[in-house]
């Protein structure tokens, strides 16, 4: 659900530390809107972030900052699947360049499936789809 290694500048940090401090329900709120194109979804998310702990919510926000899991990825054997939203590929360069920036330029058998019309939580926006995907990936990394 995240990339191998954490792409915020230091000034990103601080300025995502400052706006969590100073008003944590309207970031999070502002955050969690731009993760889904669907309003039921969207609705659904933002509500269940407010009711999280606010502490385990900005401790989980906090140290995904400093994870680097690139190392890992390069000693990984085994065919890894990465599903995209289009709505997260916006920058420059294709969506694969994007990915490599990410760190996935380690993996040694990368497939990447970008999904159109859906945000962040494909898991709830496109199940079956997302699911048929998985499951079509599974199959063929057997044959290998």
């Amino acid at each position: 659900d995240a990339a191998p290694r954490q792409l915020a500048t230091e000034e990103q940090k601080t300025q995502v530390t400052e706006e969590l401090l100073e008003n944590y329900d309207q970031f999070v709120a502002t955050r969690y809107m731009n993760m889904s194109m669907l309003s039921t979804v969207t609705d659904r998310i933002v509500d269940q972030a407010l009711r999280t702990d606010s502490a385990s919510l900005i401790t989980l926000l906090m140290s995904s900052f400093d994870f680097d899991l690139t190392e890992d990825i390069s000693r990984m054997t085994v065919p890894t699947l990465v599903i995209g939203s289009s709505l997260y590929f916006r920058g420059e360069g294709t969506p694969r360049q994007q990915l490599y920036a990410m760190g996935w330029d380690r993996a040694h058998d990368l497939v990447f499936k970008e999904l159109d019309g859906v945000g962040h939580f494909a898991m709830l926006e496109a199940p079956t789809y997302l699911a048929t995907q998985i499951l079509s990936f599974t199959k063929g990394s057997a044959s290998r």
